[in-house]
């Protein structure tokens, strides 16, 4: 085989997950199960079934630490907090009955899990590292992001009828830098971009909110805080 990776032979499909996986935006301290249905074909095999969170895969000494139960295409979060922030899939691999047996793996899609609090709303959410932006228009260079998903909605937004605002909680006197709140409604001349307080006007229509990070990236998740009048 070629060392040249340009030069391997590919596959004439690309990639696609066998299983559908739903995102989904938990309340603290409840309890949460991801869940993976199985075929009829897999369920007459015998699995070895394997989750991973943020790309490791939970052996016992994770599952323990983060207090998650792993039963087969089951992954169950008795309570849920901003630690379990973050990103799961599920693999399963054919367990070999005869010499020779082929193993065959599934995987399922990636989902994102993000939190809410119902004091006012509080959102957490895992941060990614990209950089991007520049000039002086906001929210300028920044290395780093969080997009704040509403998975209990089509639209994946948040509804402010009657207005609202939008601003970083982990920094209530705004003296910090480092964080610029963004929010983009309908039309796209219908948003807004502070590293203080977004004032959030009244709207039929769904709302996005993004935080940028703009020195360093934080390795645990992150709140953005909501206030619906």
């Amino acid at each position: 085989m070629s060392r040249n990776i340009a030069k391997q032979k590919r596959a004439k499909t690309t990639f696609h997950p066998d299983y559908p996986l739903d995102s989904q935006l938990g309340e603290v301290n409840t309890k949460l199960t991801f869940h993976v249905s199985l075929s009829r074909q897999d369920l007459k095999s015998k699995l070895h079934h394997r989750w991973l969170f943020n790309g490791c895969p939970i052996i016992p000494v994770i599952a323990k630490a983060l207090r998650l139960t792993v039963s087969g295409p089951d992954l169950i979060i008795e309570k849920a907090k901003e630690l379990h922030c973050g990103y799961y899939c599920y693999q399963n691999e054919t367990v070999p009955v005869r010499p020779g047996d082929i193993i065959k793996r599934k995987v399922s899609e990636t989902a994102e899990l993000q939190m809410f609090s119902n004091c006012s709303i509080v959102l957490s959410c895992l941060p990614k590292a990209g950089s991007s932006g520049g000039g002086t228009a906001c929210p300028g260079p920044y290395i780093g992001f969080a997009d704040y998903n509403n998975s209990n909605d089509p639209s994946g937004g948040w509804y402010f009828p009657n207005g609202g605002q939008a601003f970083d909680p982990a920094d209530p006197n705004h003296t910090c830098t480092d964080t610029v709140v963004y929010h983009q409604g309908v039309p796209f001349t219908n948003r807004g971009c502070n590293t203080a307080t977004n004032d959030i006007p009244a709207s039929v229509y769904p709302y996005h909110f993004t935080i940028y990070f703009k020195k360093t990236v934080p390795p645990v998740a992150y709140p953005l805080k909501l206030l619906i009048t």
